[in-house]
């Protein structure tokens, strides 16, 4: 029998696959008065940082914070496990929902963190930004997302009064 040893191989790697899986690159959203939105591909980076971090298959609850790098900041989400009781949740947890039509993760509430890292929300403008699976000094393995990066679009008639309508 023939042994095949060194030389190069050359084979498809899952670990290399190229997101997005579902059209879009991964990214999110932030609009007032606190809600982070974001797209299938980024749900899809969200549970690989669960199953790396908490090796749980499903996403229910994260940490969010802002991180200044070499002076970029930068908005972090990094799953956390669900607390006992949701009343008492840790500070800076969040639940996560996900949408029912694009199964893209949803994070509300957020208003406090941006109160605190003085940031005011415009309401008729939405806060773009592509995300990245990082690994943060506090909180491991996250997605992050550029805030000092943002592009801004404005919100349509209907998003605008629906913020306002939560607020």
């Amino acid at each position: 029998m023939r042994k095949l040893t060194g030389g190069k191989t050359i084979s498809v790697d899952p670990a290399r696959l190229q997101l997005p899986l579902y059209g879009d690159s991964p990214k999110i959203r932030v609009g007032s008065p606190g809600t982070l939105q974001g797209n299938v591909a980024t749900g899809v980076q969200f549970l690989q940082c669960v199953k790396q971090k908490l090796g749980q298959p499903e996403l229910t609850w994260v940490k969010v914070l802002f991180r200044e790098v070499a002076g970029e900041v930068f908005l972090v989400a990094s799953p956390v496990k669900p607390p006992a009781d949701p009343t008492m949740r840790e500070p800076d947890t969040y639940q996560v929902k996900f949408s029912t039509e694009a199964k893209a993760p949803i994070i509300r509430g957020l208003k406090p963190l941006f109160e605190a890292a003085r940031v005011e929300l415009r309401e008729d403008t939405w806060y773009d930004m592509p995300t990245e699976i990082a690994e943060d000094e506090t909180l491991g393995v996250c997605i992050c997302a550029s805030w000092t990066k943002a592009t801004l679009k404005p919100r349509t008639d209907g998003e605008t009064e629906a913020a306002a309508g939560k607020q």
